[in-house]
């Protein structure tokens, strides 16, 4: 349950970011990225941006220990996210560049995850 929650979260992230929802202000806590900003002072931005989808990448790995065909299949489909959500934090810890990309990746990448994930929960409990 908790991982259907993690992937609402990891997807208004992606909807606020993205600009869909434009009535809906943006707080300044939260910078759009993918404009290519420098991070300044961003450690906040860095826990939204790449905590969530690293959170939900491991919370669906845990859940694919339970060895059911959806769970592995979903655990495969966490290892990128995983991966991305990693180097993301090692990028942004080690680093000096001016531009930060980690946190524009692993948002893309958690929205599929999350995407998939909610089509797997609206699956099991319609079908």
């Amino acid at each position: 349950m908790s991982s259907y929650v993690l992937a609402g979260l990891v997807l208004v992230v992606a909807v606020l970011v993205v600009g869909i929802l434009d009535p809906v202000p943006v707080p300044a806590v939260l910078p759009s990225l993918a404009s290519g900003t420098p991070m300044t002072d961003g450690s906040l931005s860095v826990a939204v941006f790449v905590g969530l989808p690293l959170a939900l990448a491991v919370v669906v790995l845990l859940r694919s220990a339970s060895r059911t065909p959806v769970e592995i299949v979903l655990g495969l489909l966490a290892v990128p996210c995983l991966l991305v959500g990693l180097w993301a934090v090692y990028d942004y810890a080690v680093s000096a560049s001016g531009v930060y990309w980690g946190g524009p990746f692993t948002i893309a990448s958690g929205s599929i995850l999350a995407f998939v994930v909610l089509v797997d929960a609206g699956l099991s409990y319609f079908v």
